[in-house]
């Protein structure tokens, strides 16, 4: 099991199989990030099941944990949970998931976790473009489109990042079609077609949102603590 820093938030991600555990944090137990006072996000990568109690007591000032569908069981202790509600940690994961089910069972705030919309082009030749919807903390949704490139010009959109802000109930009154007009066209029929937004409206629909406070405590920020 390998655990290195994010390098999209300020905390830690883990990549593996299998159960993770607190020996796998061998190499940074001393490290002053692991109790950031502005929050720690932790990412669990695709392919781990289980993590073992006491893991996450390695960070006391747990903000974000990002739940993949591999995981079915965090081992926690009353303590541990008792943190996570101070903390007011939120997890995010997808619906019908473990994720959901243990932020609902213990009082923790749910948000889904991002969708990517589409992905075209390649970095050396011409540039590519990547189309994300992203939930962010205080329950707000946004289209991230971005666009990198090896050369001078940043591909063919004009380079950069543009963000679209959706209205709160946006997976109400708007389609997939509607969602792949408002975006670059070069991933249109991406989106048009993508399967996992497509389950993702229908189940938003029947849940009424993609956001669920069952915690105490909801962020006043659309940006996640330490978020790069």
């Amino acid at each position: 099991m390998k655990v290195s820093r994010s390098w999209k938030y300020e905390g830690f991600a883990a990549d593996g199989e299998g159960i993770l555990c607190i020996s796998d944090m061998d190499h940074w137990k001393n490290d002053p990030d692991v109790r950031d006072p502005r929050g720690v996000t932790f990412e669990i990568g695709e392919g781990i099941t289980d993590i073992e109690e006491g893991f996450f007591d390695l960070f006391p000032t747990l903000t974000r944990m990002i739940v993949p569908g591999s995981l079915k069981k965090i081992h926690v202790s009353g303590a541990t949970l008792e943190m996570f509600r101070r903390n007011g940690v939120i997890i995010t994961g997808e619906f019908d998931s473990y994720a959901e089910d243990f932020a609902r069972e213990h009082g923790l705030n749910f948000i889904h976790s991002d969708i990517l919309l589409g992905r075209s082009g390649s970095y050396y030749d011409h540039g590519s473009n990547i189309i994300t919807l992203r939930f962010l903390l205080d329950g707000r949704a946004m289209i991230f489109q971005e666009s990198f490139s090896s050369g001078i010009s940043a591909g063919n959109n004009g380079g950069g990042e543009e963000n679209i802000t959706l209205k709160p109930d946006f997976y109400r009154t708007l389609s997939q079609n509607d969602i792949a007009d408002m975006c670059w066209g070069c991933c249109y029929s991406k989106i048009r077609d993508n399967a996992e937004l497509g389950r993702f409206l229908k189940k938003a629909k029947a849940k009424g949102g993609y956001s669920f406070w069952f915690g105490r405590t909801q962020k006043s920020s659309g940006k996640a603590p330490g978020e790069k």
